[in-house]
C-alpha cells in the first residue's frame, strides 16, 4: 500500500503518524523544525509512542539549544517516550517507521506532507537497518530540567501566576525567532512580578536550570539591551539584593505577547 497526506503543522503530522502506525517508531534524520514539532507534539499526550531519534550531531545539539525545545525533551526522556541519538551522517531523507509502515516526511512552506508505504520486505528491511543504526549512534545528555519541573517548582516557589506567565511565554516563542531562553525567560517574569534576583537564581540552580552566576550574565545582558533594570533591597546582614524590574514601565501590565515581540527586536 501507497498513501500520502498533508498537515498545516508538524504536531497535527505526527498525530496523522500514530494513528496510521503501530507501537514504537524510529525517527531518522529529521530536520531542526521536525525535532521542535515532535517534542511539542509528545509533550500534549500522556501515551504518545517511544521514539527512537536519530539526527545528525549539529542538528540534534543546535535544536536543543532552543528553547523550549531542550526541556520538553528532557520531559519525553524522563517519561521514557523519547530517546535521542546522533550520527555524522545519516541517510538524507527523513524518515518514520514501524517495521510496517515507512513514512517519508517532506516540508513544503506552510505545509507538512507525508509519502506512506507498507511494501515488504523493504519496510522491514528498513526499519531493521534503522534500528542498527541507532544502537550504535551516540547517545545524548540534556542538562536542562522537564519543562514539567520547571513549571511546577516555580509556582511552588513564587507562586502559580508565575507558572501561568511562563507558560504563556513558552506558547509566545514557540515557533519564532525569538532568542530566548528558558533562564532568561525566568528572569523577565521575575522583572515582570517585581521579584528579587536573589530568589528567581536560587530557584534555578536549585532545580539543576542554571547556576547562579548564569542568571547574572543573563541579567546583564537583559540589562544592556536596555530591557531590565534593578532596585536595591537593604537587609539585615550582607550585601543589598537586587528587585528586578522592567525599564519601560509599561510592559508590567503588557500581554506576553508584546513583552516577547519588544525582548526580541531588543535583543536582535
Amino acid at each position: 500500500m501507497s498513501a500520502a497526506f498533508v498537515e498545516r503543522s508538524l504536531p497535527d503530522l505526527f498525530e496523522e503518524v500514530r494513528s496510521i502506525t503501530n507501537g514504537d517508531l524510529v525517527f531518522m534524520n529529521p530536520s531542526r523544525t521536525m525535532i521542535a514539532g515532535l517534542v511539542e507534539w509528545g509533550v500534549r499526550l500522556e501515551d504518545n509512542p517511544h521514539v527512537q531519534l536519530l539526527a545528525e550531531e549539529w542538528t540534534l545539539k543546535y535544536t536543543l539549544r532552543q528553547c523550549p525545545v531542550a526541556s520538553r525533551s528532557a520531559h519525553l526522556i524522563e517519561a521514557e517516550r523519547l530517546d535521542l541519538r546522533y550520527v555524522s551522517d545519516p541517510p538524507k531523507t527523513a524518515v518514520i517507521t514501524d517495521g510496517e509502515h515507512s513514512i517519508a516526511l517532506i516540508e513544503a512552506g506552510q505545509h507538512m506532507g507525508a509519502l506512506v508505504t507498507t511494501e515488504q520486505p523493504f519496510v522491514g528491511d528498513l526499519h531493521q537497518r534503522y534500528l542498527d543504526m541507532f544502537a550504535q549512534a551516540e547517545g545524548i545528555t540534556i542538562h536542562t530540567p522537564p519543562i514539567s519541573v520547571i513549571v511546577e517548582t516555580l509556582a511552588e516557589h513564587l507562586g502559580d501566576d508565575r507558572r501561568e506567565d511562563f507558560e504563556a511565554f513558552i506558547d509566545a516563542v514557540d515557533g519564532t525567532s525569538a532568542s530566548l531562553d528558558e533562564v532568561m525567560i525566568a528572569l523577565l517574569i521575575a522583572a515582570k512580578n517585581h521579584d528579587l534576583l536573589y530568589d528567581i537564581s536560587k530557584w534555578g540552580e536549585d532545580i539543576g536550570l542554571a547556576s547562579k552566576a548564569t542568571f547574572s550574565r543573563k541579567k546583564s545582558e537583559l540589562e544592556d539591551a536596555g530591557l531590565i533594570d534593578t532596585d536595591k533591597e537593604y537587609i539585615d546582614v550582607g550585601r543589598p539584593r537586587l528587585r528586578l524590574k522592567f525599564t519601560d514601565d509599561r510592559l508590567d501590565g503588557a500581554s506576553i505577547d508584546t513583552i516577547v515581540d519588544q525582548v526580541t527586536d531588543a535583543l536582535s
